[in-house]
């Protein structure tokens, strides 16, 4: 641990890296071919912290200058899907879209472990079948409270309530009637019969500020009305 955060520190000093690029481009009839190439002439930051490629000098030519073809080979490859993130990248995307807060980073992915919509595999976090059918489900029944931009907005209004710069009451019935209670009623509709809840709710002696009507009782394991 020391070492690499020597290594880093020094690289951090040093100047940049200086690389020589080149390019060729052949035509052979209506094809053509791009080579690249590249030169580490200093190495500088590079030489303390490994992040440049190894060199692929390319042969000098000049323009218009015909060339024979010596060989000819071919590579079969298939194309392999993006890696799954690590936790510490998972918190990063999250970190630069603007989803959660540092203090619930860590709570929100022991939570997905926890009730077993995710796993780690590899150090790799790997959505577990339940943890795919109930993103489905939420996709269908909730698209717009679950969307990454709705929720780096959300976070970003929930800051400016903290800082005092916006009332807090006004936001939270503004969302409630324009965004949560429409939502609630789409996913009525499209939540089957059978997940509904047979038995009527208890109703709560408090009032929705919105709609003035009692609200019902939800129960709660950390909660007893």
């Amino acid at each position: 641990m020391y070492i690499l955060i020597w290594q880093r520190t020094i690289a951090s000093l040093s100047a940049p890296a200086q690389i020589r690029q080149t390019r060729i481009i052949t035509q052979s009839g209506e094809a053509l071919w791009l080579a690249k190439g590249q030169v580490v002439e200093l190495e500088g930051f590079a030489k303390y912290w490994r992040s440049l490629g190894a060199d692929a000098e390319l042969p000098l030519l000049s323009q218009n200058q015909p060339l024979q073809l010596q060989t000819a080979a071919h590579e079969q490859k298939r194309t392999q899907p993006p890696p799954r993130y690590s936790e510490a990248q998972l918190v990063q995307i999250m970190e630069r879209r603007g989803i959660g807060r540092p203090s619930t980073y860590a709570p929100t992915i022991q939570t997905l472990k926890a009730r077993q919509y995710i796993g780690v595999i590899k150090s790799k976090v790997q959505p577990t079948e339940l943890g795919m059918q109930v993103d489905h489900f939420l996709a269908q029944a909730l698209p717009k409270l679950i969307n990454v931009e709705f929720t780096a907005e959300m976070e970003a209004n929930l800051d400016l309530i903290a800082t005092g710069a916006l009332n807090w009451e006004a936001w939270i019935t503004a969302w409630n009637c324009d965004d949560f209670a429409p939502a609630i009623v789409q996913a009525n509709q499209i939540l089957p019969s059978h997940a509904r809840a047979d038995s009527p709710r208890q109703r709560s002696e408090i009032q929705c500020p919105v709609c003035q009507q009692q609200m019902v009782q939800v129960p709660s394991k950390k909660v007893s009305f």
